[in-house]
């Protein structure tokens, strides 16, 4: 899948809220509905095995607390720099959503833009 991708907005706001799978399939919202756009939110991630290459994120839209109910956006690999033991990285994710509805995702960790590869 290439290309952007948008949610769906509702008068200058986010119509639902975008988020990630966490474990068990539970939709966690970072963006959340009802949030004018532009908006955006940091989180920070690691990982959890040694010498992890990437940390892999599922984004979604939802109106609901469960992925099975979720609209998939798209998937993201962020290429760590390094083998590096578990938990180490700090790695800072931005999600944003523009105010035309685009979803972006960066990543960096420390003072370093990460590569972020579509999935």
């Amino acid at each position: 899948m290439t290309g952007p991708v948008f949610v769906p907005l509702h008068g200058g706001t986010l119509a639902t809220s975008v988020g990630l799978e966490t474990s068990g399939g539970v939709f966690t919202p970072l963006l959340f509905r009802g949030d004018t756009v532009p908006c955006a939110v940091t989180e920070g991630f690691t990982t959890a095995d040694d010498n992890q290459p990437s940390i892999k994120i599922r984004v979604f839209h939802s109106l609901e607390d469960r992925i099975a109910h979720a609209t998939f956006l798209r998937g993201y690999q962020v290429i760590l720099p390094g083998n590096a033991p578990r938990g180490v990285p700090n790695v800072a994710v931005t999600f944003a959503v523009t105010a035309s509805g685009e979803f972006e995702l960066t990543a960096a960790d420390a003072d370093r833009d990460l590569p972020v590869v579509l999935s």
